[in-house]
C-alpha cells in the first residue's frame, strides 16, 4: 500500500474563552475541532462540507500547520509535519494548499489570473521568469481556461467561461 498524501489522526483544537458578560466568569474551553482523521492519497481530493462554524477552515489551517492544533498527528508523505514554522515547514508548503469555497474572496483583485498562477513561482523562487510564464500558461491550459481569459481579472470570469 501506498504512503498517503496527507494523514491527519484524532486532530483537536480548543481554545480558552470567558463569558462574555462577566469579568469574573470562569474560563470555558470552545471545542473548535475535536477528533477529526482522514487520509488523502496522491491524485484524489477531500472536501470539506458543513454548515457555518463547524470547523471547516480551522480544520484546513491545522492540517497546513498554519495553526497550532491541540492534540493530533499529522503527516505530509509519511512524515510528520514541523511543529514550527521553519525551512523544512516552508519547503512542505509548497506542495499543500486549501482552496476556499469562494475562491473570489481569496483571488487577488488586482491581478489577472496569469500573474495569480505564476505569484507562487515567483515567491518560491522556482525557475527563470521565463520558465515561470510558460509553467503558468501550460498549467491554465490543463485546466481548460482558454487563452484569451488569461488576462482578466477575477470579477470579468466565472465558472462557465473556461472554454469562452
Amino acid at each position: 500500500m501506498t504512503t498517503p498524501l496527507l494523514e491527519v489522526r484524532s486532530l483537536a483544537r480548543h481554545y480558552r474563552v470567558r463569558p462574555q458578560r462577566s469579568l469574573f466568569g470562569r474560563a470555558m474551553t470552545l471545542k473548535a475541532v475535536s477528533d477529526v482523521s482522514f487520509t488523502v492519497h496522491a491524485g484524489k481530493t477531500l472536501g470539506l462540507v458543513g454548515e457555518s462554524g463547524c470547523g471547516k477552515s480551522t480544520t484546513a489551517k491545522l492540517s497546513l500547520g498554519l495553526t497550532p492544533a491541540t492534540s493530533g498527528h499529522i503527516a505530509f508523505e509519511g512524515a510528520a509535519l514541523p511543529k514550527q514554522r521553519n525551512a523544512h515547514w516552508r519547503e512542505l508548503r509548497q506542495h499543500m494548499q486549501m482552496v476556499y469555497q469562494d475562491p473570489l474572496s481569496v483571488l487577488d483583485k488586482r491581478l489577472p489570473a496569469i500573474a495569480q498562477v505564476i505569484e507562487p513561482l515567483t515567491i518560491f523562487k522556482k525557475t527563470t521568469p521565463t520558465e515561470r510564464r510558460e509553467r503558468s500558461q501550460a498549467m491554465l491550459n490543463e485546466v481548460g481556461l482558454n487563452q484569451s481569459l488569461w488576462n482578466r481579472y477575477p470579477h470579468e470570469l466565472s465558472g462557465g467561461s473556461a472554454n469562452a
